[in-house]
């Protein structure tokens, strides 16, 4: 479970942010009405964690970066293995100031897994990791609860590394890196580490965390392969779709023929013929069709491509969202209310609420009737603004003083007491 993610110097982040999911003002009421939405740790350090938070703020705020940031330390982690010196890291630093744009980005994140707490942190350029650290905290009955260190890589003013490494790591493995590739992903890639700590921090960025964009069509057609390849993965995701009052019956999926597809692809009769094998081979067309039920009971078929943009929306993210939530995985969703109705969203909200596999959604939304009080207590919403129109600040609802017991925070918004609001102007 994710616990927190500190980001600094990164697109329209200049200082440090944290994003925490850990309970920040439980009191009184608002600890019975928080509980039902936390998930217990077994962490005397840490007894809760939130299952959900949303972001919320105006366009352009910088409410998507915070999920860029997962995108980007997921993208560092898995790439960092395999690049050559004259490779570079996308370069993602604050550019609005001359000062921040030479320093490096840096990310932290803390999270629980097999009853470990660990926390791991980067901070780079587009050219070289100037450093990069992981420690962890063991809550078994046998373990440590102090902070053990796994390892950390510093960059020395010779341009070398100084480099500290718990046991079971080799020095060797120091010796052989390149400042372009990341030590975490390069020990487990390119030298076989088997040591657990590495392994859990690897595998959480890796597989734990996953993220999708509702209006992606990347996503839908992910969606469209797995149903395809997997008969049992359809049907749940059928059964998904059901519960959403889509009037879908079912869904099937198939590999359009070749001749399908050029038929209504324009100019393909230009095209030879070994041309058209290496398209269709490369594009590998699916064709998903939509099954509805009549007034008589019958069954109608139609092109799924005709369907609502809010069916395809829910269905883009549906298999996302049953993974999360079968193998408690943190999910962040970019704008989860799009072209959905405020009951599938408020019903999205509430599956991770109440689920007790571990699962979390973090999401950013402009569906602000979230704010009433049942669907997110006060320290699950979080804010952003922009800062003199230049940089974003992030921060919970918590921060502010209104009395404790308050419930119901839309009106407070919709007024503007917690700022992140846009000042529209007349034309």
């Amino acid at each position: 479970m994710l616990v927190e993610l500190k980001i600094s110097n990164f697109r329209s982040f200049k200082d440090e942010v944290v994003f925490s999911m850990e309970p920040l003002s439980l009191n009184g009421k608002n600890k019975k009405e928080a509980r039902k939405n936390l998930a217990e740790t077994s962490f005397s350090k840490i007894p809760y964690v939130y299952k959900t938070s949303g972001i919320f703020g105006p366009n352009a705020s910088g409410k998507t970066n915070v999920i860029m940031a997962a995108i980007y330390l997921k993208y560092v982690v898995s790439r960092g293995s395999v690049f050559s010196k004259d490779d570079k890291f996308p370069d993602e630093r604050y550019k609005f100031s001359k000062e921040y744009s030479k320093k490096p980005t840096c990310l932290n994140l803390k999270f629980i897994k097999n009853f470990r707490l660990y926390e791991y942190e980067i901070c780079l350029t587009d050219e070289k990791v100037i450093y990069e650290r992981a420690f962890y905290s063991d809550f078994s009955k046998t373990g440590s609860k102090k902070k053990n260190r796994v390892f950390s890589r510093e960059l020395c003013e010779d341009n070398s590394y100084e480099f500290s490494l718990s046991k079971g790591l080799k020095k060797t493995w120091c010796k052989e890196l390149l400042p372009q590739r990341v030590f975490l992903s390069d020990m487990v890639n390119n030298r076989g580490a088997d040591k657990k700590e590495v392994l859990d921090i690897y595998d959480f960025i890796e597989r734990d965390i996953y993220i999708t964009n509702t209006n992606s069509e990347v996503s839908y057609f992910n969606v469209m392969e797995k149903m395809e390849k997997d008969d049992e993965v359809r049907k749940k995701i059928v059964d998904f779709t059901k519960t959403a009052d889509l009037g879908l019956y079912d869904i099937t999926v198939k590999r359009k023929s070749k001749e399908e597809f050029f038929r209504s692809m324009p100019f393909s009769e230009k095209l030879d013929q070994n041309k058209k094998d290496e398209l269709f081979n490369k594009i590998s067309p699916i064709k998903a069709m939509s099954h509805h039920k009549t007034e008589d009971g019958n069954i109608v078929e139609m092109d799924f491509v005709n369907e609502s943009d809010g069916t395809k929306t829910y269905l883009s993210f549906s298999y996302a969202v049953l993974n999360a939530l079968k193998q408690g995985k943190v999910l962040f969703v970019d704008e989860l209310d799009a072209s959905l109705h405020p009951y599938l969203v408020k019903n999205l909200v509430n599956m991770f609420n109440n689920s007790d596999t571990g699962a979390q959604l973090i999401f950013t939304s402009h569906a602000h009737y979230l704010m009433d009080g049942k669907a997110l207590t006060r320290d699950q919403i979080w804010f952003t603004s922009k800062e003199n129109g230049y940089y974003t600040d992030l921060f919970p609802l918590s921060d502010f003083d209104e009395e404790r017991t308050r419930t119901d925070f839309y009106k407070s918004y919709m007024r503007g007491i917690y700022g992140a609001v846009p000042r529209v102007t007349e034309l």
